[in-house]
């Protein structure tokens, strides 16, 4: 929201609302935090988006706001106000000081049988009642379902039908029906939406809201909703053609009655659902000893299905340098197994937060929702390998499976092998198509393939410099191994977007390695992440980004770095912060410890201007990893939005001492002594950025942040018009970087814009 529309708020609602700060924004509005000054109480106040007020009547939309604020009920947010503020229609509710279920499901993923019943069944009498006056709410999903003390608080009553009708008023033409869709108005939210809402029928009743309900009590349960696609229009392709996965094949504690009912709920024909909310929550609350009954049969896997940790191997040779092998032959063991159906396998970064740590396995399958474990070691001696594995129940901390392989270490893709296959036999689940491949190459080639992938995982200056030595030593070998022609054009791109090198430098060379890799591999998913990668950060081509991207996770559906790159490089850009959201969300549910994730999803939100939201995911980041120096920064960005100058400095300068030879750190440093009034500290760490200029690149983005947050519009204008020269990667994230704003209108400013491919957002 500009400066002008938020001014003109404050002004239209100063006699009774005193404004405090944003606390979030989503495709059609923006809510905000007050105080009500006649009760000095805390609201929140909701207000439509000045692109989509246009496009409703906003008399309309108040008239259907008075009949939703009518609805009394325990589990119902109430509405106490209504209004408009100038052309922006808007509503107050009381502020809950509790968290989201979104929220609670992205710490948690999953919830506890008897709770995720017991909130499905509030939800559900909240909706019989609401149904039984005629209103239906129409976007029932987990960020509308609000967790206070414990129980569950349904927002947003009326407003689907309030934003439809109101939008039905405007469209007097075809043209204005258009121009609501393009304002960003969505009436309901894909994966959670009935077919029939899906299909644009309008006289939709309280059994669209039922199934509704029943997406949100699946992903309670599971972690995820019952029909997931790569886009809106995948999911409700599926919808239509196939029935949800049964409950239980994803969460074995479920009582039969509660897969019975979700069932229901989520049948394709509303004639086949319950008929009310009411039923739905009876054939809920008859499942409490069956309950009680799968929990203590589940004991203390979770209730999850079939599903691994793959623990860090230890590194038993005499030698310590052997680690990079031990941890190479982990990862290897991870990715064979994630080719088998059915079998959820916890990614990389989540298992090597426990390495070197002495945890009792059944708190580590516990803390990544798994049933068992796999955990082993290393011995190298010359050629000589002994590679112990074995595999341990979470449940009772028994062990499965064990066995020792004594090999040359010529045989390390045979071992891989084996290891896989007995696993599988172990848990009893079925191969997917063909064996798990092995590395192309011999062993001294994936020997120096492992050492680079070693390297490029500290995410350091040096590491990804360490690491191209690693790759080109492996392929000087072995010129046809496209793994490695994948990770050193990774490296490269890494480097551009780090500022560690140009753009005219790094991105030929990840181009020309990356296309080697996908002609020698065309079927993996690594290359083809980092084709579109590239494709984002350096030729701004955002189509053909995001079809290479899907494509990776189309693979290989368990690679949580095509997830990640997805929501970051393409969904958040280009401001689809909910899609970012919900892909960053089933990133981390594969890879539910990783602080990359974490910080990527503080990250989008920060981009989003929640900032709120940015600073709690970062602190789950570091709460993992304390050195997590990307999102100490990008807290201090936050910070820096909210005015808390003082907290920014010191966050920002601790990310600097923890990369020294970042500049990005330095640059968010000076914009924050800058926004605090401190200029003449601000222009030190400027000319302390030109000074490394010439030595190294410097973004021209970086140093037009800082002349903008002094005022030098100018300067600022002229440095991004060379970044836009340059190609520089950070300006991915042009459309959205709120340090950017004071350059938003200006023609120069709107022309790199164009030259991105993207509009401007605020």
């Amino acid at each position: 929201m500009t400066t002008a529309w938020r001014d003109e708020l404050e002004r239209a609602l100063a006699g009774a609302y005193a404004i405090e700060r944003e606390l979030g924004r989503g495709g059609s509005a923006t809510v905000f935090l007050a105080r009500d000054r006649k009760h000095d109480r805390q609201v929140a106040i909701k207000v439509l988006l000045p692109e989509v007020a246009p496009a409703v009547s906003a008399e309309r939309f108040l008239r259907e706001i008075q009949i939703a604020a009518k609805l009394v009920h325990p589990h119902i947010v109430p509405l106490i106000d209504s209004g408009r503020a100038g052309a922006l229609p808007y509503y107050v509710m009381p502020f809950i000081a509790g968290e989201s279920l979104r929220d609670r499901l992205y710490r948690d993923r999953t919830l506890p049988v008897d709770e995720a019943v017991r909130l499905a069944r509030e939800v559900a009498d909240a909706l019989d009642y609401a149904h039984a006056v005629g209103v239906v709410h129409r976007d029932i999903k987990p960020e509308n379902i609000l967790i206070a003390a414990g129980h569950a608080l349904v927002a947003d009553f009326g407003i689907g039908k309030a934003m439809s009708a109101a939008a039905d008023d405007a469209s007097a033409a075809p043209d204005d029906r258009r121009q609501t869709t393009e304002a960003g108005l969505v009436l309901g939210t894909p994966a959670y939406m009935s077919l029939e809402q899906a299909a644009g029928e309008r006289a939709i009743d309280g059994r669209s809201d039922i199934y509704s309900l029943g997406v949100v009590l699946y992903e309670m349960l599971t972690g995820a909703v019952p029909f997931a696609g790569l886009s809106a229009q995948a999911v409700m392709a599926k919808r239509f053609t196939e029935d949800a996965p049964p409950l239980r094949a994803w969460r074995a504690d479920a009582p039969a009655a509660v897969e019975r009912a979700a069932a229901r709920a989520l049948a394709r024909e509303p004639s086949h659902r319950f008929a009310t909310a009411g039923e739905f929550a009876r054939a809920l609350g008859d499942t409490g000893a069956e309950a009680a009954t799968g929990a203590a049969a589940a004991g203390a896997s979770g209730g999850v299905g079939p599903s691994i940790a793959v623990l860090p191997f230890a590194n038993m040779s005499a030698d310590p340098d052997n680690e990079f092998f031990s941890d190479g032959i982990t990862e290897e063991i991870i990715n064979a197994l994630t080719r088998l159906r059915r079998l959820r396998v916890v990614a990389r970064t989540s298992v090597f937060a426990f390495k070197g740590k002495a945890e009792d396995v059944r708190a580590i399958g516990a803390r990544l929702g798994v049933r068992t474990i796999l955990e082993g070691s290393v011995r190298r001696a010359g050629n000589r390998l002994r590679i112990t594995a074995q595999l341990i129940g979470v449940d009772d901390g028994y062990r499965l499976w064990f066995e020792q392989f004594d090999r040359d270490s010529g045989d390390i893709f045979a071992v891989q092998d084996e290891i896989a296959q007995a696993i599988a036999g172990t848990l009893q689940v079925s191969l997917l198509g063909a064996p798990a491949r092995a590395p192309a190459g011999d062993a001294e080639t994936y020997e120096l393939y492992l050492r680079g992938r070693h390297s490029a995982n500290r995410r350091t200056e040096s590491g990804l410099h360490k690491a191209i030595d690693y790759y080109r030593l492996a392929l000087a070998r072995d010129e046809r191994h496209a793994l490695a022609w994948a990770g050193e054009a990774e490296a490269w791109a890494l480097r551009a977007v780090y500022g560690a090198v140009s753009p005219a430098e790094a991105m030929p060379r990840a181009k020309e390695a990356v296309a080697r890799a996908i002609e020698l591999d065309p079927a993996r998913a690594e290359p083809r992440a980092v084709l579109g990668f590239v494709r984002a950060v350096h030729d701004w081509e955002w189509r053909d980004a995001e079809a290479e991207l899907e494509r990776a996770i189309q693979i290989d559906p368990q690679y949580p770095t095509a997830r990640q790159w997805l929501a970051a490089l393409i969904f958040t850009p280009t401001a689809r912060h909910d899609r970012a959201m919900g892909t960053l969300a089933d990133a981390i549910a594969l890879d539910p410890l990783s602080p990359v994730l974490r910080v990527s999803r503080g990250a989008s939100a920060y981009y989003a201007r929640r900032y709120d939201d940015a600073i709690r995911a970062i602190d789950e980041a570091v709460e993992i990893s304390a050195d997590a120096a990307l999102g100490i920064y990008f807290r201090g960005l936050a910070l820096t939005e909210l005015g808390r100058t003082a907290e920014a400095v010191e966050s920002l300068e601790r990310a600097a001492a923890a990369d020294p030879a970042s500049v990005e750190m330095i640059a968010a440093l000076a914009c924050a002594h800058a926004r605090g009034g401190d200029a003449a500290r601000a222009r030190a760490l400027l000319a302390d950025l030109r000074t490394r200029q010439r030595e190294r690149y410097v973004s021209g983005s970086l140093l037009a942040q800082v002349h903008a947050a002094l005022g030098e519009r100018e300067e600022a204008l002229r440095e991004i018009e060379r970044a836009a020269e340059e190609r520089a990667a950070d300006l991915t994230w042009i459309a959205v970087r709120p340090g950017l704003d004071p350059l938003r209108g200006e023609p120069r400013f709107d022309a790199v814009l164009r030259r991105v491919g993207v509009a401007s957002r605020r």
